[in-house]
């Protein structure tokens, strides 16, 4: 409550304040790609992987980066999209992230604007389009676009401006917005400490981070500014009131320009003293890499309490050379804790050829905000310990129970999984895959995750979603294993080969189909005088059909004489009837089939059709057919009425029963030849970067 803002954001991200040492070059970027071709069309929901080719002078495990994206829209219009956070994956030797397009993304083209670098010393190189690098774009398209941003239309706290809180004290903020857009993903204010000399950061306070949000709202603070005994006395003001969209776009209010809202502190105990350190001690004789490491503190408090300590650990090779490790983490609010010991876990993740384990930093804070810190050499002499590098969980095949699936059906893919023979005992195994879906029109990604208590065959099941379309690829991209010590990345195309199931919509899953019965099965009928034909429409289908589509056609000497056509909802399990009044306006024999385009648009059929022979005298309608009277089963084989030829130029004049022709069309294509010329434009001459956050003058 009482820290500097830069002591706090190192501390969160396990940095150091000051390096030991200064490297002599950044990381350099060597190229960057989308995992999709450059032209690619993707739409909301769908997932990209961004990878980054990176070199350093040093191992890179601990380097870290963003890239930033933009959307060029038809008019020239600019679209900013927040960082993208990439992170180096020792497998692949990339640095790699991802990113799903937003529902409310701007249309146009889409590229990698800038790309900030930073290695596990934290030094730091930025790079711009155009200069420095070549970017890739992809086509957005099939969006909804939200280019206005939310509107702060005041500010308010459960106590009045000016107002003196003491011990036990609580205030919560208040902001009011306007959101008519892709809905408000967050908003924040930042409370401020103001001694006269300089002012310092407190805190930040959410106010609901409620996602999708329209309209009128006001959102409160999740928790509230609490003044506790030994809270810093003086003046205290918000400042920063910020409200974002779900597209990154927002509207934000400073103190003394857009609203004036302070408080005082006062009847407090001060609390001036810096807690103590009395010593620090790992609590195994090793440790595990890619696994946790006890550290303890031994601190000394007499006023406030520890509210904060951070130990970050480094490791050292046989030359003397030092990276980055991991770190530890103890954070108490209250500042219940005084004097004693502190433990911290740390996840330790270091290249081969360190082998030496040791604390490089300690920050210790208490409730009044007193530091105390050292680094190892000055402030303290840490102690060492081996890091141990047990083999990792093996994956030794993947196979699958068919390459050949249906929309509807679950595939299966089957992991054989060991442990080394040499690694420690393990009693589980982790197992997350990133699973592909490349359909025809779009990538979908997705991840599953199995637990099992042991190694040997594991399943990953995917259901396949009824939309997925013919011809429709999965196979698995990456895999995570984890087992009670080691972790490993594998990707496909490096470190296995992913069997690929192709989704084949010729029939649907096995034991699920439709049944249509046409009734009658024959009929003679009058020229120009309408009777009515009943068609049954039964589904076997576990799931409901929102919008199937029934066509009933008349043939007469092989050309279209008639066709009706209409849409309704068809629950699972359940027969549908519908009643077709049907009129012919020719003399002769009539075949008649009748057709239902499911939830995938797989056709079903009445194989077995009736004959309506119509003239101009008026017979009965008769029970003996001329063909079978009982429709095929379709369970194995959707119909295809591809060779029935279709000549609407002889289609009976009397068609109002007719409904609407149904036009599903797909996803565009490639971008105007504008958008082009202005991506084109904007990469030679390097955008300018832009603002985040709005801020009024």
């Amino acid at each position: 409550m009482k820290k500097d803002t830069l002591v706090l954001m190192f501390l969160l991200i396990g940095g150091i304040l000051v390096p030991l040492t200064t490297k002599a070059a950044p990381p350099q970027l060597q190229g960057v790609w989308f995992d999709l071709p450059n032209n690619t069309v993707v739409g909301p929901n769908d997932v990209v992987r961004i990878t980054a080719n990176v070199t350093d002078d040093r191992p890179l495990n601990g380097a870290y980066g963003f890239a930033d994206l933009s959307i060029v829209g038809s008019n020239g219009s600019i679209g900013v999209i927040d960082y993208i956070y990439l992170s180096y994956n020792s497998t692949t030797g990339f640095m790699e992230g991802s990113f799903m397009v937003d529902p409310f993304w701007e249309q146009g083209v889409l590229y990698i604007q800038t790309v900030e670098l930073y290695d596990a010393d934290y030094e730091y190189k930025f790079y711009n389009n155009g200069t420095d690098f070549i970017s890739p774009y992809l086509i957005v398209n099939g969006t909804n676009p939200d280019t206005m941003p939310p509107q702060i239309l005041g500010f308010n706290a459960t106590a009045p401006s000016g107002s003196v809180l003491g011990p036990g004290d609580q205030l919560f903020f208040s902001a009011t917005a306007l959101e008519n857009g892709s809905g408000i993903a967050y908003a924040y204010v930042d409370i401020y400490y103001d001694n006269g000399n300089f002012t310092q950061w407190v805190s930040t306070f959410s106010l609901d981070n409620v996602s999708n949000v329209n309209g009128q709202y006001t959102l409160t603070s999740t928790f509230p500014f609490t003044v506790d005994t030994y809270t810093r006395q003086g003046l205290y003001f918000a400042d920063f009131l910020t409200v974002s969209d779900n597209v990154f776009q927002q509207d934000t209010w400073r103190y003394g320009i857009d609203f004036n809202y302070s408080f005082f502190v006062n009847g407090t105990i001060q609390d001036f003293t810096p807690p103590a350190f009395t010593g620090v001690w790992f609590d195994q004789p090793s440790a595990n890499n890619l696994g946790f490491v006890d550290v303890t503190t031994g601190v000394q408090e007499n006023e406030s309490g520890i509210q904060t300590v951070s130990v970050e650990l480094y490791a050292r090779n046989q030359n003397g050379d030092t990276i980055y490790a991991g770190n530890g983490y103890y954070y108490d609010p209250t500042g219940s804790f005084y004097s004693g010991n502190i433990t911290v876990g740390a996840f330790i993740d270091v290249p081969s050829g360190y082998d030496t384990l040791y604390v490089n930093y300690l920050y210790i804070e208490d409730l009044a905000g007193n530091i105390w810190d050292g680094f190892n050499g000055t402030g303290f002499i840490s102690p060492t310990i081996p890091i141990i590098r047990n083999p990792p969980p093996i994956l030794y095949n993947i196979t699958t129970d068919s390459s050949i699936h249906k929309a509807g059906e679950v595939a299966r893919f089957y992991l054989d999984i060991g442990e080394n023979a040499s690694s420690a005992l393990k009693d589980a195994i982790d197992v997350n895959a990133t699973i592909v879906e490349r359909r025809p029109d779009r990538t979908i990604v997705n991840n599953v995750h199995v637990f099992s208590s042991s190694g040997g065959i594991i399943t990953i099941e995917y259901p396949i979603d009824f939309s997925a379309q013919n011809g429709t690829m999965i196979y698995i991209d990456a895999i995570e294993i984890w087992d009670s010590v080691n972790y490993v990345y594998l990707r496909n195309g490096i470190d296995f080969n992913s069997p690929i199931i192709t989704v084949v919509n010729d029939e649907p899953p096995s034991g699920e189909h439709i049944e249509i019965t046409v009734q009658p099965d024959y009929a003679e009928v009058e020229v120009g005088q309408p009777f009515m034909v009943k068609v049954d429409v039964s589904s076997f289908f576990s799931h409901d059909m929102p919008n199937v589509t029934l066509v009933v056609e008349a043939f007469l000497n092989g050309s279209l004489a008639y066709r009706y056509e209409g849409s309704f909802y068809l629950p699972g399990m359940t027969t549908v009837s519908q009643d077709i009044n049907v009129t012919f306006t020719q003399e002769g024999t009539y075949f008649v089939v009748g057709t239902l385009y499911d939830d995938i648009g797989a056709p079903w059929s009445a194989n077995a059709t009736y004959v309506a022979k119509a003239s101009n005298v008026t017979g009965p309608v008769g029970t003996t057919p001329t063909n079978s009277t009982q429709p095929t089963d379709n369970s194995t084989q959707p119909a295809d009425n591809s060779t029935q030829p279709i000549d609407n130029s002889t289609t009976a004049t009397n068609e109002t029963q007719a409904s609407p022709t149904l036009d599903i069309s797909g996803i565009f294509g490639s971008p105007a030849p504008e958008w082009y010329a202005i991506f084109a434009m904007l990469t030679l001459i390097g955008i300018v970067r832009k603002k985040r956050i709005t801020r009024k003058s």
